[in-house]
């Protein structure tokens, strides 16, 4: 079994979960074979019977404020003010 990560299962991880699951497979052996834990397999199908739905939600939170360019430009102004310190 994988260790535990936060990283989230590709749309395609999920339908292999789902696939594993209706051949019969129970949890343990989706888990060994996909090699996500247990609790990472009966999420996925909770969510499917719950939701008719595997894709990834869009995530709510606190917008950003600057663009990729503006966080690319504030990095490198730290770097050059810790080099001058």
């Amino acid at each position: 079994m994988a260790a535990c990560t936060r990283k989230e299962l590709t749309v395609g991880e999920k339908e292999q979960i789902i696939r594993l699951t209706e051949q019969g497979y129970s949890f343990t052996d989706v888990a060994e074979i996909v090699g996500k834990s247990r609790y990472c397999v009966s999420k996925v199908i909770k969510r499917k019977e719950q939701t008719c739905n595997i894709q990834n939600m869009e995530r709510s939170g606190r917008p950003k404020l600057t663009s990729q360019h503006g966080d690319r430009s504030l990095i490198r102004l730290l770097k050059k003010t810790e080099d001058s310190l």
